[in-house]
């Protein structure tokens, strides 16, 4: 557990009240669900539930982002962090804000979502330990230096005083359909099957199952995202990490 409730900090009322307008509005759309049962689809203690409904704790930042991403208020982590954990705000803004769908520079679009060169050299750079020069004309020669010189006039990527490459991720951020081009590009490009993992499964389920699924990927990205983020784990081994799951097919109906 990366947070724990600290049992001598003073209950603060407006947690409970925020985190209330959730889980009552999740159990009004759950009403089969018994009082267990929804604290499992919390992913938090039944006894913690029950005090927050009561407003007689004070809920931990763990319990906070259980809460959001259960009722599927994934998209107001930053706002409600700004209100009850602004010690926390700016971390958690590094770790949410790849979801922001703002787009990229127009012109590398289509280019890194289908060119290995362009592709690999701006994935490098979004890693924390970066890329550099020479790693660059090892990898793709004086093609890719020239690829690499393009995108720092561009100033998409930023080149430091000590050599290390990094993108300017105010600039380049990826919008839902080339995110989608991108994982596509990584798996053909970067996937091995002796270093990595691949999982896929087709079945029929329930809308239930589907959000109950949804939830569960919500809640790996959040502690994938822990690991990458935690210097504990800092190293350089550079890697991808792609989550999806959707229909098969788009229904116009809800079938179970």
């Amino acid at each position: 557990m990366l947070y724990e409730e600290n049992l001598f900090a003073p209950v603060t009322d407006k947690k409970c009240e925020i985190l209330n307008s959730f889980i009552q509005k999740f159990k009004m759309q759950h009403p089969y669900l018994s009082s267990n049962q929804i604290a499992k689809k919390l992913n938090i203690p039944q006894s913690t539930l029950n005090r927050i409904e009561n407003n007689t704790t004070n809920p931990s930042l763990e319990n906070v982002l259980n809460v959001l991403i259960a009722t599927g208020n994934e998209n107001r982590v930053g706002e409600i962090l700004s209100i009850l954990f602004p010690q926390h705000k700016k971390k958690y803004d590094q770790i949410f804000s790849a979801n922001t769908e703002t787009p990229l520079l127009d012109k590398y679009t289509s280019e890194c979502a289908t060119n290995e060169e362009t592709f690999l050299i701006i994935q490098l750079a979004f890693t924390r330990k970066g890329t550099t020069r020479i790693e660059i004309k090892e990898k793709f020669g004086t093609f890719g230096v020239k690829k690499l010189e393009k995108l720092l006039q561009d100033q998409v990527l930023i080149e430091s005083s000590d050599g290390v490459i990094t993108a300017d991720c105010e600039k380049v951020n990826v919008s839902f359909s080339d995110l989608k081009k991108i994982i596509q590009m990584a798996i053909l490009e970067c996937y091995q099957s002796e270093t990595g993992h691949l999982s896929y499964q087709t079945e029929s389920v329930s809308q239930e199952g589907l959000d109950l699924i949804f939830q569960e990927l919500k809640r790996t990205q959040v502690q994938i995202r822990k690991i990458l983020y935690n210097p504990q784990y800092y190293g350089g081994e550079r890697i991808f990490v792609g989550l999806v799951s959707d229909r098969l097919i788009k229904n116009t109906m809800n079938d179970n």
